[in-house]
């Protein structure tokens, strides 16, 4: 990533069904030069595609999982974002921050996807999967 546009060239993969990932991927993306996805073929980069069942992934100069992700994707941004970015990936914040991604990701409700039918996450999908209108 090249250090004025930090953040070209990065891939974030998120939950697009999910109304609450897909508002802080647009919040996000109005900040940052990360591309958000529903779905990227990572294996190159050692990330297996059931992950995404359970992670949001980054993909930049590093990968990152989950609140490693969150703060990887944060370090990309300007101030004072970048900073919040460096206190979560800070060693002794991570257990926490880790707990803190986990809960919220088991809360998040995706009963109402982004189509404004009932239905399931669509995290783990394949691009095929992902792309289809549900009933």
């Amino acid at each position: 990533m090249e250090g004025n546009n930090p953040g070209a060239g990065a891939i974030c993969v998120y939950d697009t069904d999910c109304v609450f990932c897909t508002k802080l991927a647009r919040w996000a993306s109005a900040r940052t030069a990360v591309t958000f996805t529903g779905h990227a073929d990572l294996s190159h980069r050692g990330v297996d595609e059931s992950e995404y069942e359970k992670y949001l992934v980054f993909a930049g100069e590093t990968v990152g999982r989950g609140h490693r992700a969150v703060a990887a994707v944060l370090k990309t941004m300007g101030l004072p974002w970048r900073v919040f970015g460096h206190i979560i990936d800070w060693v002794p914040v991570r257990p926490v921050a880790d707990v803190v991604y986990r809960k919220v990701a088991e809360s998040r409700s995706c009963t109402v996807n982004n189509r404004g039918t009932a239905g399931q996450c669509s995290a783990g999908r394949t691009a095929d999967q992902a792309s289809k209108v549900r009933p």
